[in-house]
């Protein structure tokens, strides 16, 4: 665990899906999120926000893309250790004719 929350997002329907914004809100006790990556050590963001953060496409980069049936982790890092709290994280998603927002809410 240490500094980071990890969630496991999963592409169940047909389309390749993109992620075009992802939001979170955490303890304030963690500090600010300072870096997020998706599938294996792929960075699409960095920087530094307080709680509740939303990065918008425009922020993002690198391989947004999840491919039907594929399950890819989404990893946010925080300048403090992850604590024990209520986590929500809000993920949206495009595909070529539909727009879908996942939201979740982890407990550590």
């Amino acid at each position: 665990k240490g500094k980071k929350l990890d969630v496991l997002l999963s592409n169940t329907g047909e389309d390749t899906l993109t992620i075009t914004q992802v939001e979170l809100e955490w303890t304030s006790n963690n500090g600010n999120l300072v870096s997020v990556q998706f599938g294996a050590n792929n960075a699409i963001w960095s920087g530094s926000k307080g709680s509740p953060a939303t990065i918008l496409q425009s922020e993002l980069g690198g391989d947004l893309t999840i491919d039907p049936g594929e399950a890819l982790k989404l990893a946010y890092f925080f300048k403090g250790k992850a604590n024990s709290g209520t986590y929500t994280i809000t993920v949206s998603f495009a595909s070529l004719l539909t727009t879908e927002v996942v939201t979740l809410t982890r407990t550590l």
